[in-house]
């Protein structure tokens, strides 16, 4: 494996969790939150 292989297999991870980030991101992010309410919640 060269230098440009392995370039481009990162970038193309990156480019695939790009991808997934913006399908995926606002459902993450209001799961995060929820979650987040839900510790917060649990505390006495």
């Amino acid at each position: 494996m060269g230098k440009n292989a392995s370039g481009k297999s990162s970038l193309l991870q990156a480019i695939s969790l790009l991808s997934v980030n913006q399908m995926y991101g606002n459902d993450i992010r209001r799961i995060k939150y929820i979650v987040f309410q839900k510790k917060t919640w649990d505390k006495p």
